[in-house]
């Protein structure tokens, strides 16, 4: 294949000239090259930020801070009460204060509120910081899907959505947890975690104030000439993770018993996906906004009910909220199948009436249900 190849999908550059497959290539690498770890780092801070608190209790937190009944519950759920409250804002912030410094603002806001939680001592105090830990943390998933459409490809968003919306808080948390409960100083262990995933918080959100570019017109690590490529790339979107027998045998009845809890990772693939069709299946600046906002909303609203199914007095076995995430898994695998019957559906009729793709100018602010050019993918 040559230069001159045109890249699946690829418009051309506002002077005319075509996208080869090797400047979309180079660019592309530029991009993940910046971008990406920025993003990866910032969602994985996120995690480990909010399993924080997991952390601390192991280390003694309710009994340090008094905690009683389902004050540690409320801890959760008081999180998504700041985290609901502040995606009306969020809406109209992500599209007006550049993205970059929006989200490390919002990183290093959240990053001091980590550091404050160690100074507290009290059921308030902690409901407070978490509170505001909410607050600040509620931009980074709308921040991130937006990420995704200003600067890939539809088809190579999933794979980006997965490399950013990563596991690995979970698998170092634990271990970073057991490390700082050597440190042996004047605190207890709990507030060395806070201070510490703080500190790094901070510090990494002044990065991204000062490092992640708004759109790939403000990139500063592309040349003018790349700008207008990185530009071309998108433009064609059109949306605007040796034992003894008896041993041995405990071994395999203790992993069956695990089973469910081990199936429950593969969680995050479907949950990866749908992140991805929300990026590729929304066109129209506003819609993708307010759709991005959505997801928060409720993904928010979520996080404050569930907690409150795990009640203290059915410990330790819960079986109302295990029974609740079942009925919600199957919610949610009912839904997935309609999206794909609606999507299909939608592309069939346009196909009938003999919308074509590539009728509608690939930059006016249209949503993908008036582009009749817009095909969802599935």
């Amino acid at each position: 294949m040559t230069d001159k190849t045109i890249v699946s999908d690829s418009t051309s550059l506002s002077d005319g000239q075509l996208l080869s497959e090797k400047d979309d290539k180079r660019v592309r690498s530029k991009i993940d090259a910046v971008v990406m770890p920025l993003v990866a780092i910032a969602m994985t801070l996120a995690f480990l930020d909010k399993n924080g608190l997991g952390y601390a209790a192991v280390w003694g937190l309710e009994t340090d801070t008094h905690l009683q009944g389902q004050q540690y519950s409320w801890l959760g759920s008081i999180f998504y009460f700041g985290y609901l409250g502040m995606e009306l804002p969020n809406l109209w912030l992500i599209t007006k204060v550049p993205l970059g410094r929006y989200l490390g603002g919002c990183l290093t806001a959240w990053g001091g509120c980590l550091c404050l939680l160690a100074a507290c001592n009290s059921f308030a105090g902690l409901a407070t910081i978490r509170f505001l830990l909410g607050v600040f943390e509620a931009a980074m998933l709308p921040c991130l899907l937006l990420v995704n459409s200003r600067w890939y490809r539809r088809e190579e968003q999933p794979l980006r959505t997965a490399i950013w919306y990563n596991t690995l808080a979970g698998v170092f948390g634990g271990i970073l947890s057991y490390a700082i409960g050597h440190i042996h100083g004047a605190l207890q262990t709990w507030r060395y975690i806070f201070l510490i995933y703080g500190s790094v918080t901070v510090a990494f959100g002044v990065l991204v104030i000062l490092a992640l570019p708004d759109r790939p017109a403000t990139a500063w690590f592309l040349s003018p000439g790349e700008k207008k490529m990185a530009e071309a790339r998108v433009a064609a979107n059109k949306t605007g993770a040796a034992a003894s027998l008896a041993s041995a045998q405990r071994s395999r009845m203790l992993d069956a018993d695990l089973a469910g809890v081990y199936l429950m990772g593969f969680y995050n693939v479907p949950w990866v996906l749908a992140l991805s069709l929300q990026t590729s299946n929304t066109a129209g600046i506003t819609k993708k906004s307010f759709v991005s906002v959505s997801i928060a909303v409720f993904y928010a609203v979520g996080n404050i009910v569930g907690p409150q199914f795990f009640r203290s007095s059915q410990a330790p076995h819960y079986s109302l909220g295990i029974g609740a995430m079942l009925c919600a898994f199957a919610v949610m695998a009912a839904t997935g199948g309609f999206y794909f019957i609606a999507c299909f559906q939608a592309n069939r009729s346009r196909e009938r009436s003999g919308s074509n793709e590539g009728d509608e100018t690939d930059t006016e602010d249209l949503t993908d249900c008036e582009n009749r050019s817009f095909r969802y993918v599935y």
